[in-house]
């Protein structure tokens, strides 16, 4: 504990009980001052050099460092609040920026404070009163529309948990200011709070906007996808075209391509006959005839791709299933959007009989995952397809 004795007192009461700084007491001549904790009496000491000037006790005093820290604390906030309105200035509660996907909106970094709220602004402030049971809460404020804010001070102890469970249930929401006796003369200015509960919004003004304007433009591209899903229509199973191909992608380092063994070509060209159907091409028929692709949104130049080549992790041969990706590796929120794209034409796909997956390594990862695309194709048509492979 630190000793009574070393402490730079800022403030104290003077004989009207008014809360007094320690560099207006030269002006107060004639006024006696007591702690604001143990309300002994206490003198300025203004004519100093090597510390600063300060209030102190007049005689040995037991009174608790940490209990006059939290008292002088809480003084100094309904004092500052108190000012703030009578002058018509602002006492602002601030809270930082709590955004914990900031790398969706391209902020490497943030360090605003939250949007601030202006306490002088219709706000009436109370101390040490129960608004909720169990609780005795350091300062409370109440706006004239009825908002509550409740005001705690910790300094070496943080709240008690059966406090802390009580405030959350409680939907009010909580400031918690910590606070020491270096800075706590910071209070005059405002409040600076680095925990709090049952905000609403814990984003500062950039980010909330960010946030804002990533969503707007999530939805108006989800409605580019979606009317995009809504035109794959299927056609007639003879009038699906592909270039067919009988070699999976050559794994990473050799020579020979992944084979399509017999039991599962069926399946990979039913695949890419349902692929076509629903407006899929080959991206490149001559040397990459496995690969299918389908533009989503021109002017942004979203692909969505179905590759039916393989992996060395999950051969052809033991998965016939397409996987679905897209060209866009941009910043903002396109991995959101690439994800809803990816899922929508997954879900579209399966429900037109075509096999897909998402991960080389993940396999199916959609509900339908016993899809049989042989059973959604002309048998006609297939067998067509088929036939130079047994010849």
């Amino acid at each position: 504990m630190v000793q009574t004795a070393e402490i730079q007192y800022p403030v104290a009461f003077n004989d009207l009980s008014d809360l007094v700084k320690i560099d207006e007491a030269p002006r107060q001549r004639g006024l006696r001052y007591s702690c604001v904790h143990c309300r002994d009496r206490m003198s300025a000491v203004v004519r100093v050099t090597q510390r600063k000037p300060h209030f102190r006790h007049t005689k040995t005093s037991t009174c608790d460092s940490d209990s006059a820290l939290h008292s002088t604390a809480i003084e100094i906030i309904r004092k500052a609040h108190n000012e703030a309105q009578l002058n018509q200035t602002r006492y602002l509660l601030t809270r930082p920026c709590e955004t914990k996907t900031l790398e969706e909106y391209d902020v490497r970094s943030c360090v605003n404070l939250a949007t601030e709220i202006d306490l002088a602004d219709g706000w009436q402030s109370k101390t040490e009163k129960s608004i909720v049971d169990g609780t005795r809460s350091d300062l409370i404020f109440s706006h004239d529309d009825g908002r509550q804010i409740i005001i705690e001070v910790v300094n070496t102890h943080s709240m008690e948990p059966e406090t802390e469970t009580a405030y959350r249930k409680s939907g009010i929401p909580i400031a918690v200011v910590r606070v020491e006796w270096d800075t706590v003369s910071d209070l005059w200015e405002g409040i600076h709070t680095g925990e709090s509960r049952n905000f609403t919004s814990n984003e500062c003004d950039r980010c909330e906007s960010e946030r804002l304007k990533s969503e707007a433009d999530f939805e108006r591209r989800r409605k580019i996808v979606d009317r995009q899903l809504a035109k794959m229509r299927r056609q007639s199973s003879p009038y699906a075209k592909f270039r067919p191909f009988y070699e999976g992608r050559p794994p990473g380092g050799s020579i020979k391509p992944t084979p399509i063994f017999m039991k599962t070509q069926r399946k990979v060209f039913a695949n890419a006959i349902i692929l076509t159907e629903l407006g899929f091409v080959q991206r490149n028929p001559e040397k990459k005839p496995w690969l299918f692709s389908k533009t989503v949104h021109r002017r942004a130049n979203v692909i969505l791709y179905a590759d039916l080549g393989g992996s060395d992790v999950i051969p052809i041969y033991k998965d016939t299933a397409a996987l679905l990706y897209t060209s866009v590796k941009l910043r903002g929120d396109d991995p959101k959007i690439n994800a809803y794209i990816i899922r929508k034409f997954g879900e579209r796909l399966q429900k037109e009989g075509a096999q897909v997956r998402t991960s080389f390594y993940e396999g199916l990862i959609f509900e339908s995952i016993d899809v049989d695309p042989v059973t959604h194709v002309s048998s006609r048509i297939l067998g067509s397809l088929l036939k130079p492979v047994y010849t």
